[in-house]
């Protein structure tokens, strides 16, 4: 048994589940909205309810697998590499230690919040794909 149905529901004003698939295919649920479902899933996991506890391990293994994905195309099997994490999802605690775990496991991996910002990130990232190291700016925050 799961308490996440309930509170799904009552987060989305719904009676059944069939009320609640049918908001989230109308324009008045779009993707950010439906985003903000993901609190709900994490406080339920604080009960320890299986089910929200298996979508939030889920989620991390999903993200650090993408994670892995990208560090493979982008840099060398040994070299050190901070894996930034950033978005709704890490708000979650259970999200980002699960997330750190699996990403370190990987030699030379370091995991840590954002840093830059996207423009700034990927900047950085051409320059040291071209060769260069420029001067790093300090982080804001």
């Amino acid at each position: 048994m799961t308490g996440l149905r309930d509170a799904l529901y009552a987060a989305a004003e719904s009676r059944d589940s069939n009320e609640l698939l049918h908001r989230f295919y109308t324009p008045a649920w779009p993707r950010d909205r439906i985003a903000t479902l993901a609190p709900v899933v994490d406080r339920v996991a604080e009960t320890a309810d299986p089910v929200a506890l298996e979508i939030l391990s889920g989620a991390a293994v999903q993200l650090a697998t993408l994670a892995a994905s990208v560090r493979a195309q982008l840099w060398k099997p040994a070299d050190a590499v901070t894996v930034a994490y950033s978005g709704g999802v890490f708000r979650s605690e259970r999200v980002v230690e699960r997330f750190r775990l699996l990403v370190e496991l990987e030699s030379g991996n370091h995991c840590a919040p954002v840093r830059y910002s996207p423009a700034e990130g990927a900047l950085l990232e051409a320059y040291r794909a071209a060769g260069l190291t420029p001067a790093v700016p300090m982080p804001r925050g």
